[in-house]
């Protein structure tokens, strides 16, 4: 949907990914963050997208995987470079 540029539906959609995360404590929580912070920024909701990046890059640091952390570590400086 969000490569539809159907944005607000992947929004729903992505929520509804991170619900089914908490209850089932799954690991894959960091990466509806991550993707859902993807779509914020390309609706240029930037504050909204960077706080969806920071709770990613916390869960990928428990994950200790440098790849993951790394990719998120570029996301949010390339969402607060839109800020300046």
């Amino acid at each position: 949907m969000k490569y539809d540029n159907k944005h607000e539906e992947a929004l729903e959609k992505f929520n509804h990914a991170l619900i089914k995360c908490y209850a089932n404590e799954n690991a894959y929580l960091d990466f509806a963050f991550q993707h859902k912070g993807k779509c914020l920024l390309e609706l240029s909701r930037v504050e909204e997208a960077i706080i969806c990046f920071r709770e990613a890059l916390e869960l990928r640091k428990l994950k200790c995987n440098s790849l993951l952390i790394s990719s998120t570590e570029q996301a949010i400086e390339f969402a607060q470079g839109l800020q300046n």
